[in-house]
C-alpha cells in the first residue's frame, strides 16, 4: 500500500443496514491524490448522469488523504463528496477536526455512506465501537 494510506474504504449502506470493507484501490489513488481527489472519481465512478441529487442513490462520499494523521501542518482535514442540489453538478467541501484523524486511525481511508434509513440511525466506527449503523436515540431539538 502506499505510504500514508491505510488501504481501506468502509461502504455503509443505510438502507440494508449493512457494510463492508472494500481495498482502496492504489492506481486510483496515485492518480487522484487526497481526498478530494479520490472522492471525486469515486463519485463519477459510482453514479449516472441524471439522479436526484437528494435520493438515496446519491452517495455520500467522505475522503482522507495520505497526509491526514501526519505533523504535516493542516494535513487533518477530509473532503465531503456528492452530487449537489444546486447545481446538478459534484459538489464538494473541505472540513477539518477530528473526524479524519479518528477514520485514519480506525483504518479507513474513505467512507461511503448511501441509501436511505427507516428511520434516525448513528454510525459508530472505530478499535472499540462495531461499525454498522444503529437506532439513534432522539434528541432535544431533532426530531422531525
Amino acid at each position: 500500500m502506499i505510504k500514508g494510506y491505510a488501504g481501506r474504504i468502509l461502504e455503509v449502506d443505510l438502507g440494508r443496514r449493512s457494510f463492508s470493507f472494500k481495498p482502496l484501490d492504489e492506481e486510483t489513488a496515485r492518480l487522484y491524490i487526497g481526498g478530494k481527489g479520490y472522492g471525486t472519481r469515486l463519485l463519477y465512478d459510482r453514479t449516472e448522469a441524471g439522479i436526484d441529487p437528494l435520493g438515496p442513490e446519491n452517495p455520500l462520499i467522505f475522503a482522507t488523504g495520505p497526509l491526514n494523521g501526519s505533523v504535516a501542518p493542516q494535513s487533518n482535514r477530509f473532503a465531503v463528496v456528492a452530487k449537489s442540489p444546486l447545481t446538478g453538478g459534484i459538489g464538494n467541501a473541505a472540513c477539518g477536526g477530528s473526524f479524519a484523524f479518528g477514520m485514519k486511525k480506525a483504518g479507513i481511508d474513505v467512507l461511503i455512506v448511501e441509501g436511505r434509513a427507516a428511520g434516525p440511525v448513528r454510525l459508530a466506527c472505530g478499535a472499540r465501537a462495531p461499525t454498522r449503523p444503529r437506532p439513534c436515540c432522539a434528541r432535544a431539538g431533532t426530531t422531525r
